[in-house]
């Protein structure tokens, strides 16, 4: 034993029965110790049974332990006595070796990650390839898709999402909602193209915006990316034009004039005249053919369900928050940043006066 010790370099070693059933430990110091509390000389230690020089310092773990516990007990121990429920010696676990799992571990989970990160990243890059958006829209998709990207744990599931949303907090409500759409039009673009078995959306609707946030110009380029409807061309007619869902309801096609792109609303015995062109003007070529008269709904509808239509649209695009108001204020919004005076906005939106605009100029 005292050459086991010596020529290895332990401290101390476990001690066995026959049946390796586990008594303790043992070092040079227990067996100096008991030579000289029996004072015995040299020659007679070598016949001695070593079971009564046995030390119960250092700590035994049961083989199901959890890390927690054995991480604990090695807070005072060089090494832990892994042991089963009938007390059979199993092996040792040392701080060594927990560290060299800890760092194998954590080298694995960091190289998953930065893979998974590298491979969504890649995917960013297509998802925007495919967008007929700004150069600048591109670039805010791709710092939020960037910055959900880092977020993820090496998979997308509903708890990384939670994680996730939980960050969202952080943000002005306009903002969330922006990240929210942009997150949810990538979850639904990897699930199509079969990068993820399962669609994931974030769930959470963020909070409702104040009155002073809700005076900031949203990125609502989703919605010209929708498939074509009642609920698309409503969004644009007043995304575009201001209109109310009222007028959008008695819109008739001989109020377009496509050639000279005007369009025409009576509003009581008042009409005004808009300026029509963009993503609407094409919109509205793309759906239109000979036997186009009447309504441009084609029929009569109630404003309830155009709102059903509009709601069910911006919902489709990740928008869930967006409501024909909001689509309204965003026009005006729009016009002030062109430099749209209140006069001739109140004419556009067919206003009586600019009283009513008022908020929308303060500084």
């Amino acid at each position: 034993m005292v050459l086991l010790l010596t020529s290895n370099g332990y401290s101390r070693v476990p001690v066995l029965t026959k049946d390796k059933h586990y008594l303790g430990t043992i070092s040079l110091a227990d067996i100096k110790r008991y030579q000289d509390e029996h004072n015995l000389q040299e020659w007679e230690m070598v016949n001695r049974d070593i079971g009564p020089m046995t030390s119960d310092v250092v700590a035994t773990v049961k083989d199901d332990a959890n890390l927690s516990e054995v991480m604990h007990k090695l807070v005072d121990n060089p090494f832990l006595a892994v042991v089963d429920s009938q007390g059979i010696f199993k092996g040792i676990i040392t701080r060594k070796s927990i560290l060299k799992q800890l760092i194998a571990s954590y080298m694995t989970l960091h190289m998953t990650i930065s893979s998974f990160q590298k491979q969504l990243t890649t995917q960013i890059t297509n998802f925007l390839a495919r967008k007929t958006i700004s150069d600048s829209s591109k670039q805010a998709y791709a710092y939020d898709l960037k910055q959900f990207v880092n977020c993820l744990p090496g998979r997308v599931d509903q708890t990384s999402l939670k994680l996730y949303e939980n960050q969202l907090k952080e943000w002005k409500p306009s903002v969330q909602k922006r990240k929210r759409s942009a997150v949810n039009q990538f979850l639904l673009y990897l699930y199509q193209k079969g990068e993820l078995e399962e669609f994931f959306k974030l769930s959470e609707t963020a909070p409702l915006p104040s009155q002073q946030e809700e005076l900031e110009i949203f990125d609502l380029s989703s919605l010209y990316e929708g498939q074509e409807g009642p609920g698309k061309l409503a969004c644009l007619f007043i995304l575009e034009l201001g209109l109310l869902p009222s007028e959008i309801l008695e819109l008739k096609w001989e109020d377009i004039d496509l050639d000279f792109g005007v369009v025409t609303v009576a509003k009581g015995s008042t009409k005004r005249v808009l300026r029509l062109d963009g993503a609407l003007k094409e919109l509205l070529f793309g759906i239109k053919n000979d036997n186009s008269q009447g309504l441009i709904l084609s029929k009569a509808f109630t404003r309830q369900w155009l709102y059903k239509q509009i709601q069910s649209y911006v919902g489709g695009c990740g928008l869930s928050g967006v409501t024909a108001q909001v689509l309204r204020q965003q026009y005006i919004l729009r016009q002030i940043e062109k430099g749209t005076g209140a006069f001739e906005l109140a004419r556009l939106l067919g206003l009586k006066s600019p009283v009513t605009l008022e908020k929308y100029y303060k500084t």
